[in-house]
């Protein structure tokens, strides 16, 4: 669905973006009063389904949504050093470099 203004009140289903990562945060009903639109950091599309360690984030350009590998709050150990690395933003996990994942 994409959002239409009106001359009308409406009450639609939202979901709701991190402000920073536009990534899905969760979704609720937003009552939009006439002649204006959606409320910030929000889309009127749903998301996909997400699969677990994965996040849903939005881009608003397109208008569509894509699936990132979510990492954060594990623990993964460099294979050359041993070092513990702790995840702690959103991005895909060098296989050949870690293993070993811990989820704290």
């Amino acid at each position: 669905m994409t959002f239409k203004m009106s001359e009308q009140a409406q009450t639609i289903k939202i979901f709701n973006l991190r402000s920073d990562t536009n990534e899905f945060i969760g979704a609720g009903d937003a009552y939009i009063p006439p002649h204006t639109g959606l409320p910030a950091n929000c889309t009127d599309i749903a998301p996909p389904d997400i699969p677990s360690s994965h996040i849903a984030v939005f881009d608003a350009e397109t208008q569509t949504w894509s699936l990132q590998e979510d990492h954060r709050g594990e623990t993964v150990y460099d294979t050359t050093t041993g070092n513990q690395v702790y995840i702690s933003e959103t991005r895909p996990v060098a296989r050949k470099r870690h293993i070993s994942f811990t989820r704290r």
